[in-house]
Parts: structure tokens; sequence; C-alpha cells
């Protein structure tokens, strides 16, 4: 072989090395985090961003209401979805069991939403929590700062603000018990 071929074929092999490792250190891990608390995003061991938001009740909200006191249940829903009614369904029977120590927001990203419809959805589906839609003052950014796109995304954040759960599928009762009980 002459040394021509040996300098293309090295050629060659260095240029996959370090396609591969740039493909491996600038791909980015969405549920990772290198530092548990330090960063403010929706990856679990980020910070929770914070939110102050009107709720469907009239209230007004924040992260900071909850830090230090609970944790928080969020999950992004809509009165006509089918899937989020199951979901609710399966957050219903943990609710009573945890409402001392954790909260629950649900999160309409719809915005044909409106007060009425949420508190049709709420008694029909048993969720004595807290409802928002994108109507309501804060919520859009809430809607953008945790990425709450599509249906069934639920985070959990501790009692020190920190993401600490994410699901972006229908949230099962188990999970949802066995997520909460690791807090």
């Amino acid at each position: 072989m002459n040394i021509k071929k040996i300098f293309i074929i090295a050629a060659i092999c260095c240029a996959f090395a370090i396609l591969v490792f740039g493909v491996i250190a600038f791909s980015k891990n969405e549920d990772a985090s290198p530092a548990i608390g330090n960063t403010v995003g929706t990856a679990i061991g980020n910070l929770a961003p914070d939110f102050t938001i009107k709720i469907v009740d009239g209230q007004t909200i924040t992260l900071k209401d909850f830090i230090g006191k609970k944790a928080l249940v969020i999950t992004s829903t809509a009165s006509w979805c089918p899937t989020c009614i199951i979901e609710a369904h399966n957050f219903a029977p943990v609710y009573p069991q945890v409402k001392d120590e954790v909260e629950f927001l649900s999160v309409s990203i719809d915005p044909t939403d409106g007060n009425t419809k949420l508190k049709v959805f709420q008694a029909s589906t048993d969720t004595p929590w807290f409802y928002t839609h994108p109507n309501l003052r804060g919520v859009h950014q809430m809607i953008i700062n945790y990425k709450l796109t599509r249906f069934e995304i639920t985070y959990i954040i501790d009692k020190k603000g920190i993401i600490r759960f994410k699901d972006r599928e229908i949230t099962k009762t188990d999970t949802l018990r066995n997520a909460l009980l690791n807090l």
C-alpha cells in the first residue's frame, strides 16, 4: 500500500472520529443536567422556570408560593381532550393521598378553553386542584417556559423548586404515585 493511500485512509478515519466526537460532545440531552439545581430549564434536575399566573377562580399563584411548602405537579391539558380526561382520572385517586404535601396545577393549552369549560372539566373528572388557561394572565409565558406544546406533559417540582420528574405521555396512577413517593 502506498503512502498516499495510507494518508487518505488516516484522514478519513480522523474526520469520522471528529464527526462522532462532535455529535456526542455537542448533542443536548434534554433530560440530563450537569449539576442539579444550577440551571433554570425543563430538564430533570433543573430549577423550574418561575411563573406568576392567574387561575380559573381568579387567584394569582406563583412558583414561589410552593417553594419550601409543597411539591407541585404541573400538567398540560384541554377540556375536550380524551387522553387528558384519562390522565385526570389517573391523577384523581392520588390527589387526596398527597394534597397536604403536593399541589396540582393543570394548564390548558387550548386558547378556546375558558373558565366555564375548565370548571365543567374539573367537575366531570373529580379533580379539585388548580386550573388555568392561556387567556388568563401569565399563562402564555408559562406554556412557553415549560414547553407545554402538547397534551399530557407532566412535571413534578420538589419543595426546593427542582424538577424531579417529567413525562411526555399519559402519566399512569402508579407512575405518579411512585414519583411523588421518591421526592
